[in-house]
């Protein structure tokens, strides 16, 4: 008998869907666990769609800023939607799951109005748009041992389950192993259980969080706006500059062809109580702001941020307007350039 068949015999009572972890966890915990082993999150208030139809890869190749006509089922690849001004509208992980299916998740934040700015440009092609249905939920398994844990669940082309009826992607995300399952809460449920039951770690929005700010990760409405194009946000590996013609891309090739691109996304050391929107000072002028900001376990606070291509230099400070102390600039990834960390050791 599988893991999943035996979790199967739980009562009905135990398969109510699993709550959210909060932030009173061990944070210290959490990120060993995302960087060393598998940790778990509950990301059921993401946005997702899946885009079905014969034509869906052809138009998604038409309107996004990298190539997705080559990518093989289970492939992923991350994309931008961008305006004519080349700016972000959105930014995607797209998994291809079918040969008439594809998963696009978008991640947290706001709600997205992606499916009505596509149908824009739909005439008579074979498109479907369709949202998360009512009772359908996504968790996310993170972590280098995170596809060993998943051993249990029956796969079929590694991206869809037959048995349990959910669609599987698989991705490098933040620089770890990432796995998100989509399904009915009930199912998610059953697979949620019994990772927690072998050993994967529960991980709350406070790890999660100070996890995406030290891997330089832009999140929806706070470094991912229309105010910034992708170069500024960190986002080349999403841009294909030798792909067709799709909305933006005269201006974006033109930004990284004439070195126009006159600020970038950074990490920030930052005093206490700094917080987001803070604007960055250099010698009393107004140089950029802070994004994002989180509080590390070793009690110090980080953050993201946009500042002017001339100031945005590692171990370059900066004053934040109306608070006291520097903040510093750092090299992302955080963990990566900062070894002195010890939440990282397995020791």
């Amino acid at each position: 008998m599988s893991r999943i068949e035996e979790n199967a015999l739980l009562p009905p009572s135990d398969l109510n869907e699993p709550s959210p972890p909060v932030n009173d966890g061990d944070i210290a915990t959490e990120l060993r666990a995302i960087r060393h082993g598998a940790a778990i999150h509950y990301v059921s208030d993401w946005h997702w769609l899946t885009l079905r139809g014969r034509d869906h890869i052809d138009f998604l190749q038409r309107m996004c800023t990298n190539a997705v006509d080559s990518r093989d089922l289970g492939e992923h690849v991350e994309l931008v939607f961008a305006d004519a001004r080349g700016r972000i509208i959105e930014r995607a992980d797209l998994c291809r799951v079918t040969e008439e299916s594809t998963l696009l998740v978008l991640g947290p934040g706001e709600p997205h109005t992606l499916p009505e700015w596509l149908d824009r440009y739909i005439f008579s092609e074979d498109i479907e748009f369709c949202l998360p249905a009512t009772g359908e939920t996504m968790i996310e398994l993170l972590g280098p041992e995170a596809h060993r844990f998943l051993e249990g669940i029956p796969c079929h082309d590694g991206t869809t389950s037959d048995d349990l009826g959910l669609m599987i992607a698989r991705l490098t995300w933040a620089g770890v192993d990432t796995v998100r399952l989509v399904g009915a809460e009930t199912e998610i449920s059953r697979v949620w259980k019994r990772l927690v039951h072998d050993g994967a770690i529960p991980v709350g929005e406070a790890a999660w969080n100070v996890h995406r700010i030290e891997s330089g990760i832009p999140l929806r409405g706070a470094e991912l706006t229309d105010a910034h194009n992708p170069w500024e946000a960190r986002l080349s590996g999403a841009v294909d500059l030798n792909k067709g013609c799709y909305i933006g891309q005269e201006v974006i090739a033109r930004l990284e062809a004439y070195d126009k691109v006159k600020q970038s996304l950074v990490g920030l050391l930052l005093p206490d109580g700094a917080s987001e929107n803070d604007r960055l000072l250099h010698d009393g002028k107004d140089v950029g702001y802070v994004c994002s900001a989180a509080q590390h376990p070793e009690q110090r606070r980080i953050g993201l941020g946009y500042v002017r291509n001339a100031h945005a230099h590692p171990k370059t400070e900066l004053e934040i307007d109306g608070r006291q102390g520097m903040c510093q600039i750092v090299d992302l990834p955080m963990h990566q350039s900062m070894p002195d960390t010890k939440v990282y050791s397995t020791s």
